[in-house]
C-alpha cells in the first residue's frame, strides 16, 4: 500500500475535555468529503490534487454507509474496491494478498475472542 498510498490522519469529533487534539479544519474537510455524519473511522482516497476519488461512504447520500473497519464481508468488498478504484501501481494480485491478510487477522482476533 505504501508504494501508492500516502496514509494522513486527521483527529475530529473528539470528546470535550480532548477537543484540542483535533486538526484545525478536520471537520471541513469531513463535510467536504461528505463524511461529517458517517461515524469514525472515516477513509477517504484522494487523488494527487487532494480531489476526492472515493469515500468509505458506501452510500453515495453520505448519511448511511460508512463501513468503517472493513470487518464484516460486504465492508471488506467496499474497502478493495475503494483500493481498486484508486490504484494505479498496485496489482489485483497484491490487493488479493492484502484481503487474505484481512481474513487472518480477522479470524485470528475471533479465535481470542474480540472483534
Amino acid at each position: 500500500m505504501e508504494q501508492e498510498f500516502v496514509q494522513v490522519k486527521l483527529d475530529v469529533q473528539e470528546s470535550p475535555d480532548k477537543k484540542a487534539l483535533e486538526h484545525p479544519g478536520g471537520m471541513d474537510h469531513m463535510k467536504a468529503w461528505n463524511g461529517e455524519k458517517a461515524g469514525l473511522p472515516f477513509m477517504v482516497i484522494l487523488d494527487e490534487k487532494g480531489k476526492m476519488i472515493i469515500n468509505s461512504n458506501s452510500k453515495k447520500d453520505g448519511t448511511t454507509g460508512n463501513i468503517g473497519c472493513p470487518w464484516a464481508p460486504e465492508e471488506q468488498d467496499w474497502f478493495f474496491g475503494m483500493v481498486q478504484k484508486a490504484r494505479s501501481k498496485t496489482t489485483k494480485a497484491q490487493i488479493d494478498m492484502l484481503r487474505a491478510e484481512l481474513a487472518a487477522l480477522i479470524a485470528k482476533t475471533e479465535k481470542k475472542g474480540g472483534g
